[in-house]
């Protein structure tokens, strides 16, 4: 797993949380996204950042024909600039998942939904590398 985090405070907090996690086989680095990823033909490639339509480029030169991208994102309109840039880049097989949080109570007596629930906490975008022949730009 190689992580790019473009600000060296981020990039400590990354290194200090996986020290405490005991993660093996990460290596961190200081760049941007958009455009210092050095790494080819990928399995995967995760996004979590304000703008992530902009690491697409960046996205589609890293994976391997086939690659997936994974996106996560807070807003509806962020799915919704994300995907038609997505589409634009090449990218198909285009999934959008909500991500719900429902916590459960374990005990001796029952297992049961908690009275709250987080309704909503975000999207994850899924698409995969389609051929260089549907690539629109």
């Amino acid at each position: 797993v190689v992580s790019y985090e473009i600000r060296p405070e981020f990039l400590k907090l990354a290194r200090r949380n996986l020290e405490m996690l005991g993660a093996e086989n990460v290596e961190l680095k200081l760049g941007d996204l958009r455009r210092d990823v050095e790494e080819r033909d990928v399995d995967e490639f995760f996004i979590d950042m304000g703008a992530p339509w902009e690491a697409l480029p960046m996205a589609w030169e890293a994976l391997k024909p086939g690659g997936a991208v994974c996106v996560f994102v807070p807003s509806c309109e962020q799915v919704k600039r994300t995907v038609t840039e997505a589409r634009r880049s090449g990218f198909g097989a285009i999934e959008v998942m909500e991500c719900l949080v429902r916590n459960y109570l374990v005990d001796e007596k029952r297992t049961r939904p908690c009275s709250r629930m987080v309704g909503h906490t975000g999207f994850i975008i899924v698409g995969r590398k389609a051929s260089p022949a549907g690539r629109d730009r």
